[in-house]
């Protein structure tokens, strides 16, 4: 009696390894999309951090809780290490505060939008702060906080990404 050889059913290590190995060179070709989507994200995350603390500084400046003059420092926006902070004044209260996400650089410039990730890395002053008087208005200086008029607007940028802006109006 002959008994008929059954091949086994399933793959063999061959097929295994060339199926891993063409995984290996999906996911490695994926990498660098995943990275610049992530950091397009983080940049969006601080871009809308940006604008609701710039919201809520104009709005802080236009109800003028304290009846401050026309020249005077109603409301200041700092950053300090990775957090965005509203305060009431100078040396005033604490009105917000809100984390911008890790490697994420904000800088002062002019109107121009700036070219490239090298041209971010080269152009404008590091954001430390902007101050607002009772018509929301900036200030061209305050006690700390001496932003140039001239710079109009908030660059953000992280990695290779293209910088986004917030005008400072």
């Amino acid at each position: 009696m002959v008994k008929a050889w059954r091949r086994a059913r399933g793959f063999t290590l061959i097929e295994l390894m060339i199926a891993l190995a063409i995984l290996a060179f999906l996911l490695l070709a994926a990498m660098p999309f995943t990275r610049d989507w992530v950091d397009g994200t983080r940049q969006m995350q601080a871009r809308s951090v940006l604008l609701e603390g710039m919201a809520k500084a104009r709005a802080l400046g236009l109800r003028n809780p304290e009846r401050r003059a026309p020249a005077q420092v109603v409301a200041m926006l700092d950053l300090g290490g990775s957090r965005l902070r509203l305060w009431r004044g100078v040396g005033g209260d604490q009105e917000w505060s809100g984390n911008l996400p890790a490697g994420v650089t904000l800088k002062a410039v002019g109107k121009g939008d700036l070219a490239s990730s090298a041209a971010f890395a080269t152009a404008g002053d590091a954001f430390a702060c902007v101050a607002l008087d009772n018509r929301g208005m900036r200030l061209p200086a305050a006690p700390g906080c001496s932003l140039p008029l001239t710079q109009e607007r908030i660059a953000i940028g992280i990695g290779n990404q293209e910088p986004v802006y917030v005008d400072l109006l």
